[in-house]
């Protein structure tokens, strides 16, 4: 085994028998999170930009890995892009990394001078940049990533004074040659940048060494020597030069860079200009354990799965008819199918329909059950503090001319009382105040009195709640409204009494909204969904109306996924202010085939078609105009 002798980070040495290579004591493998780059507006990609070199600046050593890996989902192959870096110290989590084990790359079974044969027998070449143009397109690493199996970037930030002495020497040279009457505009643009670089280098700008490479494969070395011709003619439509380094074939392949006293010439780029080498970008959702939404606008499979995200909270927004209720159920069925608990509020009863398909049992509540939705009984359990029971009681029973002093009072009359649940609440009242019991009394009254009396629902596993019957019963909406806020809240003891994955949804959320104290509940639960390892999906229309509910625009905007599909004209200035959606999104919107949309996720912006199976459509559509692919 060759010695190594002693180094620091990232600094090539040479090894007893003449090989050349970086040094990486104790480095770690960590995951990137990439970006859809092709979408995000200038100041979102200028944001990443500054993002990936603080990452680097931060690092100051290692490998960046972007490499495509295959996988299969029933029975289909499909490729998706990972994204690595190789580094000493785990940086900090701002940058959204996590430590993974190394990436499985097949082994070098025969190196020739400007080939390798893979274990998979599959024929490798590694091309290096060795020049690049003075204006690189931004992200222009990605668009190799089709063609080729991974790009590599190796980098190392110098030592202050060794970047000086190195920036000196080419500025020193550039300089003698902007002096010749005959120089380029190139050498002299290069001499004033150099004349800057000198002056910020080592103290607000660090010099890095780099290699910058592709690797590419193919199952024939003709086909390899094709594919070679194509990736080098692209590079030079973009002013690049790319070389395959005869006999360094298999040092690349391993992240060093000589060998026997060979070495490869390394490139010097201030850290300011690292920007363009961006390479974190993937253009779709491959997420691991993902459900299958459809398909992006490049044709590529969008597996999307909610807890891949910093939260896990899911915003459906769309006008009636444009599928946002059946994309809801191929992601909850999906989810359901690989272990997650789902329990959801279905106020029109498009859920219970289909309850045995997703995966649930259905619960319709009808007008006739007693449900035992006390809110004292939950406020015994630490489900609701004493101000939200008032809110709740405000909302539901008291005037709007006296809501202001009535609520106040109320307030004071639980602390003063401490009731046990409801019907002694409201006796205790026609004593302690005769104007809140007028007000409060219709609580054990028909028919409100069966929300609040009885037993509370045995929910042991995986439910949706139909409460579409309830809009029948005396007090209509109104009656239909309460329960489901305080099913809800009940709920919680379920969704956060442990921190096993699940999910919570609520469809046609849009009919709660002249309700803040309902909106405030489901605020509640999109906050401590979080906590709890839980997502919460909320569904609806009229995001106009939800945005100017103060909990509603809440939960639009801290929601880390947002699926937008068609919409009216009249929506799409509040979309455009919270999703910063641009005027070419906006109209797509407007324009949208039913199942087609904006997909916001995370580091993600892409256009969905979401495509349900044969069966899904058949199953889980409530309209005839879906659009089939």
């Amino acid at each position: 085994m060759p010695q190594v002798r002693r180094a620091l980070p990232g600094q090539r040495v040479r090894l007893r028998n003449g090989l050349f290579i970086l040094v990486f004591p104790f480095f770690m493998w960590f995951s990137l999170s990439p970006v859809s780059f092709s979408l995000l507006s200038d100041e979102e990609a200028d944001q990443e930009e500054s993002r990936f070199v603080l990452l680097l600046n931060t690092v100051e050593n290692g490998i960046i890995l972007a490499r495509s890996e295959p996988f299969s989902f029933e029975g289909k192959q499909f490729i998706r892009r990972r994204f690595f870096l190789f580094s000493k110290e785990e940086p900090p989590s701002v940058f959204s990394v996590a430590a993974c084990e190394a990436p499985k790359r097949p082994g070098v079974k025969k190196e020739a001078p400007d080939y390798l044969v893979l274990e998979n027998g599959r024929f490798a070449r590694c091309s290096l940049f060795v020049k690049f143009p003075d204006y690189l397109l931004e992200g222009f690493l990605h668009e190799y990533s089709l063609a080729c199996d991974e790009t590599v970037i190796l980098f190392r930030a110098l030592e202050t004074s060794h970047a000086a002495s190195i920036v000196d020497k080419l500025r020193r040279t550039y300089e003698g040659l902007s002096t010749d009457r005959r120089a380029t505009s190139s050498v002299l643009q290069k001499a004033k940048k150099l004349q800057e670089l000198a002056f910020s280098v080592g103290s607000t700008n660090k010099l890095f060494e780099i290699f910058v490479y592709l690797i590419y494969s193919a199952p024939t070395l003709e086909a390899l020597d094709e594919l070679e011709k194509q990736i080098k003619k692209h590079a030079r439509g973009r002013l690049c030069d790319l070389q395959t380094p005869r006999f360094f074939q298999g040092a690349l392949y391993s992240f060093k860079t000589g060998f026997f006293g060979a070495s490869l010439r390394p490139r010097y780029t201030p850290g300011s200009s690292l920007r363009a080498f961006f390479p974190l970008i993937e253009e779709n959702v491959f997420d691991e354990d993902g459900v299958l939404l459809g398909y992006s606008t490049t044709n590529a499979p969008v597996f999307f799965n909610p807890f891949a995200r910093n939260n896990y909270n899911v915003v459906i927004l769309g006008e009636t008819g444009s599928g946002k209720s059946l994309t809801a159920k191929i992601l909850v069925s999906g989810l359901r199918k690989k272990g997650i608990r789902v329990l959801g509020l279905d106020p029109e009863d498009e859920y219970v329909r289909v309850a045995d398909v997703l995966g649930t049992e259905a619960k319709r509540i009808t007008r006739e059950e007693s449900l035992g939705l006390d809110p004292f009984k939950m406020m015994r359990e630490g489900l609701l503090a004493l101000d939200e029971v008032a809110d709740i009681l405000s909302e539901f029973y008291l005037e709007k001319n006296e809501f202001v002093p009535l609520s106040n009072q109320l307030r004071l009359a639980i602390a003063d009382l401490k009731p046990q649940d409801v019907e002694s609440f409201v006796k205790q009242l026609n004593i302690y105040s005769k104007k809140l019991y007028e007000y409060i009394s219709p609580a054990i009254a028909e028919p409100d009195v069966r929300i609040f009396s009885g037993n509370p629902p045995t929910v042991g596993g995986n439910y949706v709640f139909g409460v579409k019957e309830l809009s029948g019963a005396v007090g209509g909406s109104r009656y239909k409204i309460l329960a489901s806020t305080l099913l809800t809240v009940y709920l919680q003891k379920e969704l956060f009494g442990n921190y096993e994955r699940g999910l919570f949804f609520v469809d046609e959320a849009w009919q709660f909204l002249n309700f803040p104290v309902t909106m405030q509940v489901f605020e509640a639960v999109a906050r401590k969904a979080r906590k709890y390892n839980k997502a919460f999906v909320f569904i609806t229309q009229k995001p106009a109306d939800v945005a100017s509910n103060q909990s509603g625009r809440t939960i639009l905007e801290q929601s880390a996924t947002s699926i937008l599909f068609r919409q009216r004209q009249a929506a799409i200035p509040i979309l455009k202010e919270i999703y910063r959606l641009r005027e070419e999104e906006a109209r797509a919107l407007i324009e949208a085939d039913t199942g087609e949309g904006v997909m916001r996720s995370g580091n993600f912006l892409l256009k969905l078609r979401v495509t349900p199976t044969e069966e899904q459509l058949r199953v889980f559509s409530t309209t005839g105009e879906w659009m089939r692919t």
